[in-house]
């Protein structure tokens, strides 16, 4: 993915930005920001494929991982 003039970040993998979608699709976005303790927006970064922060893809990650066990 070509990332615009400026952007900073790593952008998720299709795989975490699929799951994390079907997450936001299953609880709807409020219920995902709460469960990730993340705002909306961030969320909807990650699954758009922008750039987003190391900790946050970390986060969303760990978050997913723990979802599925």
């Amino acid at each position: 993915m070509v990332q615009p003039k400026g952007a900073q970040g790593t952008t998720a993998p299709k795989a975490m930005r699929d799951a994390l979608h079907k997450v936001i699709l299953d609880e709807g976005e409020a219920g995902a920001a709460k469960r990730f303790g993340m705002n909306r927006t961030t969320l909807m970064r990650v699954v758009a494929g922008f750039p987003v922060r190391e900790g946050t893809l970390a986060s969303v990650r760990d978050r997913l991982e723990k979802a599925a066990t």
